[in-house]
């Protein structure tokens, strides 16, 4: 192997992740926080906790440097190319600390972890993990460098990219631990040991401060993607530090277990193959790095602690880092067994194996189904309408690309039950609609001192349901006569049937449409003109798929196509009735949207 250049395995590295990410990547709007973090990236804007400033302003500046594509193309792409360097970070890891072992072997190992469903994901779509992926790759080559004590300014490496972690997800608080240790192990007294942390502690707050400078600047000019209330230095400090995540944080010991157990039968379906090189490696390479265990197991134990249904980005430092012990099983068979290229067979079939796996699963390059939804869902609705509406991962966050970016239906006001709860996004929503919230001012005074005490810590600030729900009520009466006020399907079968939040004002009903329940008071009969179903005509690799966001998808739009046929059926429309049968019983006999479907009471 001595003939080829030394930057062959590396080069072959890169050109394998190109090409295997690349296409599979996704072309348009994905799931969650995709359509948020793609505006917030293009025009900029304020993303929700913690602001993620690198990943704002490093997105703004590629997409409008490469202004002749599509925005959301060239986000996409970002995240790719940050995944792609967070691979050569790790690459460069393994040189440090086996400078005289086998670099193809290191891209293999590399290549293994990295061809992972986890990891393979996050590269597909506009997303902050992937700037994690690329910043962490980084931290631990400038990690290990430091530890080896190679160059004098290893430290100043390692405190830059510390800083730049920080400066884009607080999942960053994982490394604090790994880094302790090593500059515990690397110098010999307190004081040495101190005066390291605070040299590194101002490299790094030298790149981390302007930026969040820089985000404080840009709250202050009210931009038009803004999430949270950062004009205060508490409010600041409150949205950097993702204060409002903390009620999901630490839940107790069952709660943790149950996730950990998650995580672990996961990681057979996660990392398949490349799972048998990592469990006797862990043994092989235990005494390069110590640190790596200590980082492996405040990953999982910090992320098990977290409630969240999207929880396996979180596991991501830990799945990278066992590309290290990949590489030291790798290395243990090129150096016992005879001949030595062998030992490249399990290397080389190994990501063979995962691509073969992951591939089908992972492919974003054909997944239109969140962007088709949003779209059609946006477009069904009346002139001049207010949707009210949960349906923040396929419809809130999606549309606030397809508004503010692509300016499509820029006279539709959205809102998001959920940040009702939020003092920050009432204030905000009667700024930039006043005309939305004319006529509820006496509830909204009422509400607003409530749900400020509770967010400052009062768990149950007294009124403050009655008051919840009355602001809903007068917000949806208040705008009736004015304008169509439509309800997602969600909200109609969770909580006004059982009456809870969303209470209907008196002489309301809600008459089914294609996506959304609209407002009315008389009983006269609303037909539905709707040419072609775009949900419905996809193909079924695509809306099959299974995956929470797909089947949310599904059960929305069974949901409102049986209840469209409970209408049309009442009102004598019986070919319209049993077209929308049809269309439902079909919807349903697809994965994971089976099942009976709880029709609300119908008009009398």
């Amino acid at each position: 192997m001595k003939k080829f250049p030394s930057w062959l395995p590396l080069a072959m590295l890169n050109a394998i992740l190109l090409l295997v990410y690349g296409s599979t990547m996704s072309h348009t709007l994905q799931e969650i926080d995709a359509g948020e973090l793609a505006a917030v990236q293009y025009l900029p804007g304020i993303a929700h906790p913690s602001g993620y400033p690198l990943f704002t302003f490093l997105g703004f500046f590629g997409v409008r440097t490469f202004g002749i594509f599509e925005p959301l193309l060239v986000s996409n792409a970002l995240n790719l190319l940050m995944v792609v360097l967070g691979a050569n970070g790790f690459f460069m890891a393994l040189r440090v600390v086996h400078s005289k072992g086998n670099s193809w072997l290191m891209a293999l190992s590399v290549l293994s972890v990295f061809l992972s469903l986890r990891v393979w994901t996050q590269a597909l779509s506009i997303e902050v993990y992937a700037y994690h992926i690329g910043l962490l790759g980084l931290w631990v080559w400038a990690l290990v460098r430091y530890q080896l004590k190679q160059g004098s300014r290893a430290w100043l490496w390692l405190g830059g990219a510390t800083g730049l972690l920080f400066t884009n997800h607080l999942i960053s608080v994982v490394v604090l631990p790994g880094l302790f240790w090593v500059v515990w192990r690397a110098q010999a007294t307190w004081k040495q040991r101190g005066i390291e942390l605070v040299k590194m502690g101002a490299v790094g707050l030298s790149l981390a401060l302007p930026m969040y400078a820089a985000l404080y600047m840009l709250a202050q000019q009210n931009p038009d993607a803004y999430f949270g209330d950062l004009t205060s230095f508490s409010g600041f400090w409150n949205h950097v530090s993702g204060a409002q995540y903390r009620v999901w944080m630490f839940q107790g010991w069952e709660f943790s277990k149950e996730n950990i157990s998650l995580f672990v039968k996961g990681l057979p379906i996660d990392l398949y193959w490349t799972l048998l090189p990592v469990l006797p490696g862990l043994w092989f390479g235990r005494k390069y790095w110590p640190w790596l265990f200590i980082q492996l197991v405040v990953c999982i134990w910090y992320a098990s602690n977290y409630d969240i249904p999207d929880i396996e980005p979180y596991y991501l430092s830990a799945t990278v880092l066992l590309l290290f012990p990949v590489y030291a099983f790798f290395s243990y068979l090129f150096e016992s067994i005879k001949p030595a290229w062998i030992s490249y067979l399990p290397a080389v079939l190994i990501p063979v194996l995962m691509f073969a796996k992951h591939v089908e699963r992972a492919d974003r390059s054909t997944d239109v189904l969140v962007e088709r939804y949003a779209t059609a869902a946006l477009e069904s609705v009346p002139q001049n309408a207010l949707v009210i509406t949960r349906q923040w991962d396929v419809f809130v966050s999606p549309c606030m690309y397809l508004q503010k970016v692509e300016n499509q239906r820029k006279d539709v006001v959205i809102l998001d039950k959920e940040l009702f709860r939020r003092p920050w996004y009432l204030v905000r929503g009667q700024e930039k609609h006043p005309e939305v919230w004319a006529g509820t001012e006496v509830q909204m005074d009422s509400l607003l001192p409530k749900l400020k005490a509770f967010e400052d810590g009062d768990p149950n600030p007294v009124g403050i349901q009655f008051a919840f729900e009355d602001w809903i009520q007068s917000l949806m009466r208040e705008n009736a006569g004015r304008r169509p006020v439509l309800l997602g399907p969600e909200l109609v079968d969770e909580e006004v049937g059982r009456r809870t939040d969303v209470v209907l004002p008196e002489g309301y009903r809600l008459v089914p449409l294609t996506y959304f329940y609209i407002l009315q008071r008389d009983t006269a009969y609303i037909p539905v003109v709707e040419k072609i179903d775009v949900i419905d005509d996809m193909s079924p690799a695509v809306i099959e798929t299974e995956n929470r966001i797909h089947r949310m998808i599904r059960q929305l739009r069974v949901s409102m196509m049986a209840n469209r046929f409970g209408y049309e059926n009442y009102y004598g429309q019986v070919e319209e009735a049993n077209r929308w049968r049809q269309r439902a019983d079909r919807m349903r006999g697809r994965k994971s949207a089976r099942g009976p479907v709880e029709l609300p009471p119908q008009p009398q």
